[in-house]
Formats: structure tokens, sequence, C-alpha cells
């Protein structure tokens, strides 16, 4: 349901699996990390405003995808 995806990243030596957060789930985010704002999650909330349900899993739990390490 969403267009952000998980990235590895070698955080410490060791291989990390990044998920990305939204506005319900701030804990997700990890402070070594750069995010992005997923353009994507924001079209497809707009075009399925109407559903309510889309808006609500994609800004709330997929709004700001893994990029880069710091």
């Amino acid at each position: 349901m969403s267009c952000s995806e998980p990235k590895k990243f070698n955080i410490n030596g060791k291989e990390t699996l990044v998920e990305p957060y939204g506005l319900i789930n701030p804990e997700e985010k990890n402070d070594s990390i750069v995010y992005k704002i997923s353009k994507e999650d924001i079209v497809l909330s707009l075009i399925f405003s109407e559903s309510l349900i889309v808006p609500v899993v994609s800004i709330g739990f997929y709004l700001y995808q893994p990029v880069e390490k710091k």
C-alpha cells in the first residue's frame, strides 16, 4: 500500500534494514539515517483521499523514506 521501501544500511559494522516511518510511528526513526519525504505517498494519499484509510496509513506510517547514512 506504500511507495516507500525499506533499505539496508551498514550501521556500526552491521547490516541493518531501515524501515520508513510516518506521523503515527516517529519512534521508528533511526538517527544515523537521512530521510526524505516520499512524494509518491503524498500523491497516493491525494488520489485516494476520499477513502480515508489510504491517506492515514500512507502518511501515518510511510511518509519519510530512508535515503542514505549520515
